[in-house]
């Protein structure tokens, strides 16, 4: 099976902006991703450096509270947001 990766992460970062979408469309998906990666680089370390146990519902969890906290206070669709990353 071959896929089709991104050659680096800022080509990688650019598949979450949506042409043609409102800014703030735009802005919580690129928000999430900055989460997402975020989170992913400081569990690994929590992982490695402080022998900490891969806990991917934690990944999830504070994800979903930095992305939704940054968000809210930058756009006004933040109910939207949560309820569609919730259900």
């Amino acid at each position: 099976m071959k896929a089709v990766v991104p050659q680096d992460s800022y080509s990688h970062f650019l598949l979450f902006n949506i042409c043609n979408a409102y800014e703030s469309v735009n802005l919580v998906l690129e928000s999430v991703w900055i989460a997402v990666v975020r989170e992913i680089w400081c569990h690994k370390n929590k992982v490695i450096f402080k022998s900490g146990v891969m806990d991917h519902l934690e990944i999830f969890s504070l994800t979903l509270l930095k992305s939704w906290s940054w968000v809210s206070s930058k756009v006004q669709i933040t109910m939207f947001f949560v309820f569609r990353l919730v259900s």
